[in-house]
């Protein structure tokens, strides 16, 4: 993560910019940029896991979430009863589907009512409206209790002034109010640091990917799985 603060990356990329007298602008161009950044990207980082139960008859259920519209759900996942052992369930976890209805939020489609459609184990979710992030419909409608994990992603809020904004590099934040400030001046520098602002953001996505799938790889059992190339 970076470690300088709101108003220190702000500063740096208006004196490169040349003009710091646009720090309110910069303020906002920079929460605006951060916000693409997060919704634009699966961050590892911003991954976060919630456990949501079903009671049967149940067509939704809410995350209950602090903040509902800062939540990007990803994937859920049921837990199948799979009978017990001793006095504890034994459950399997299977991934469902994310199901869309053009044209309608989900809350408004006739399948979705609380007193109509069929029921079984869920097969499929959706979010009860645009970024509302807390509510998730299933279908069908669940014949009986379920546990549902939901693994979504983190908006974090806007950074204040002294407080260090979630992303990986300083450098980048830097180079986003700069290209901003270029842009809003019309600068005829704005189109070369507009480009290498995109060229740096994809470098730091690329990273972030390899690191979380190197991070899946350590996680592997090696009793079952080898690194490429390794013979025995």
């Amino acid at each position: 993560m970076g470690v300088r603060t709101r108003d220190s990356i702000v500063s740096a990329g208006l004196a490169l910019a040349g003009d710091t007298a646009l720090t309110t602008d910069a303020n906002g161009w920079l929460n605006d940029w951060l916000r693409d950044e997060y919704r634009g990207w699966d961050w590892d980082f911003l991954r976060r896991l919630t456990t949501i139960s079903l009671a049967s008859g149940d067509v939704s259920a809410s995350m209950a979430l602090t903040h509902p519209t800062k939540a990007r759900p990803k994937d859920v996942y049921v837990h199948r009863p799979q009978g017990t052992i001793g006095a504890s369930l034994n459950t399997r976890k299977l991934l469902i589907k994310r199901g869309f209805i053009s044209g309608l939020e989900a809350d408004q489609h006739p399948l979705l009512a609380p007193t109509s459609g069929e029921s079984g184990e869920p097969e499929s979710w959706m979010l009860a409206a645009r970024d509302s992030g807390g509510l998730i419909y299933v279908w069908p409608r669940a014949d009986q209790a379920y546990s549902l994990d939901v693994e979504w992603y983190e908006t974090p809020a806007d950074p204040g002034a002294t407080a260090v904004p979630i992303y990986p590099s300083d450098e980048v934040m830097i180079q986003a109010v700069y290209a901003k400030a270029l842009q809003y001046m019309k600068d005829e520098r704005a189109s070369e640091a507009t480009g290498m602002l995109q060229a740096m953001a994809a470098k730091v996505r690329g990273r972030e990917r390899d690191s979380a799938g190197q991070y899946a790889i350590a996680q592997l059992d090696s009793r079952f799985f080898r690194r490429a190339g390794y013979t025995r």
